[in-house]
């Protein structure tokens, strides 16, 4: 709980990204680049905190300062694990994240192609616009047989919750199956690698 004179909010405390759900981490990439490298504290510490904007403009002890600084220390690191997620829980069931892409069906690879370029399209003029992308691609390509527009954009919304290192590890890595297949260069065995959590999807 913070409090400063008759103001007390409940906030968030993440510890790492682990705790930060992925919808956040394109608007910190926002304002690192609205700030030329030096994002705005205030507006990271309302991001991250979930303070108000009344809360955090108002005065804190510098005690409480340094505590709020070096509790997103985490920040100047890349969002990385090497555990990603192995499966999606989805209107109460629960299925599989593919690890590997060696065969589907025409009517999978067709879907892929076309909801694919229909996520990224108008979306590649920057890297923090395709990554925003990263739950919808995601969802176009582990959603099971049958899965409606609706329910693809509902499984976007669950996946844009989920921790920033688990999809940026599983964007980059179905982004460039993606890339791979509207190409026509999909090979036999395309893995996915648990430790490529590099922030520079492969979107030309």
């Amino acid at each position: 709980v913070f409090k400063s004179g008759k103001l007390e909010e409940s906030v968030e405390v993440p510890e790492s990204w682990l705790d930060v759900p992925f919808f956040k981490y394109p608007e910190f990439l926002e304002l690192i680049e609205k700030g030329e490298g030096r994002p705005d504290t205030k507006e990271v510490f309302k991001l991250f905190f979930g303070i108000s904007e009344d809360m955090a403009n108002s005065n804190f002890k510098i005690e409480m300062l340094h505590s709020m600084n070096n509790q997103l220390e985490f920040l100047k690191a890349e969002p990385f694990t090497k555990e990603l997620a192995t499966h999606f829980k989805f209107k109460g069931k629960s299925f599989r994240i593919p690890n590997e892409i060696g065969e589907m069906t025409l009517g999978k690879y067709r879907d892929i192609v076309e909801s694919g370029a229909e996520v990224l399209s108008g979306r590649t003029s920057s890297l923090i616009e395709t990554i925003k992308t990263y739950p919808e691609m995601i969802a176009v390509f582990v959603a099971p047989k049958g899965y409606t527009p609706t329910d693809l954009e509902d499984l976007a919304k669950e996946i844009n919750v989920l921790p920033v290192p688990e999809i940026i590890g599983l964007g980059n890595f179905f982004m460039r199956q993606y890339v791979n297949l509207r190409n026509g260069t999909l090979k036999n065995s395309l893995l996915r690698s648990k430790t490529t959590n590099k922030n520079k999807p492969d979107f030309q």
